[in-house]
Formats: C-alpha cells, structure tokens, sequence
C-alpha cells in the first residue's frame, strides 16, 4: 500500500519537473482547449525550434494530461491530510507539541537558505540565552 503511494509521489514529481508546468484548477475540463495549452508549453521548449505541428500536438498533450494530474493532485493531499491525522493518532499531546516546534524551526532555516531575512532561531533555555548573548558582546 505504501509502495503505491510512494510511486504516485514518484509519478507525479517526475511529470511536474520534466515539464516545468504550473498547475491550476481547470472547472472547464470539457475538451482539450489547445490554444491555451499552447501558451503554457514550457519554457525550456521555447529553446527547440519546434514547428506549428509540433506545438499542436504538445499543446493537445498537455490539456489531455492536465485533467488527470489535476486529480491525481488532489488524491495525494487527501491522502497526506489522512497520513497527518494517522499521525496524530499514535504521537502524545507532548510528542506532537514538539513535532511543531521542530517543524517551525525548519521552516526559519529554509527561508534563511532561500535568502530570506529571519529572526535568530528561538533559544530553548537561559543557558542558551546567556550563550548567544555573551557571543554579541564579543562581535
């Protein structure tokens, strides 16, 4: 069961990455609308000369794709919230009170790395606080 989800993950990673495609909620997924497709080819497709036919035909890719991507997109957050709420299932009030702070701490440190300005990072006790403090002063 596990490996299936996993292989849907692989799946739906290896088709957002190889197109580069942002992807919104289509309500009008009657038939393929290929001119706006179209527009939405890839960036790095722009770079291959393709012919109007090529395009035509990317384009009718894309918009036959979208819709099943669409809901295999929203299978697997359905599936995540059931995942998390399992989760909750099995940590105590503590162990999940902990799991948040370790997941706030993570989120400072990728906006750090994406260049982001953040607060220094939350000291747990006063002996940190007098740590941190004393390497001020030195500075």
């Amino acid at each position: 069961m596990i490996g299936r989800h996993v292989m849907l993950v692989g799946v739906l990673a290896t088709a957002l990455l190889s197109t580069g495609m942002s992807l919104g909620d289509d309500s009008k997924a009657a038939k393929p609308d290929t001119t706006k497709a179209k527009a939405k080819l890839p960036s790095h497709f722009k770079q291959l000369n393709l012919t109007e036919e090529q395009q035509d035909k990317l384009a009718t890719i894309i918009a036959e794709y979208k819709a099943k991507i669409d809901t295999a997109e929203k299978e697997l957050k359905s599936l995540k919230e059931k995942q998390k709420e399992e989760f909750g299932k099995v940590l105590t009030d503590a162990q999940k009170a902990q799991l948040q702070k370790i997941l706030s701490e993570s989120a400072i440190g990728v906006l750090r790395q994406k260049g982001a300005a953040a607060a220094p990072p939350p000291v747990s006790n006063q002996a940190e606080q007098k740590k941190e403090s004393k390497k001020e002063d030195k500075k």
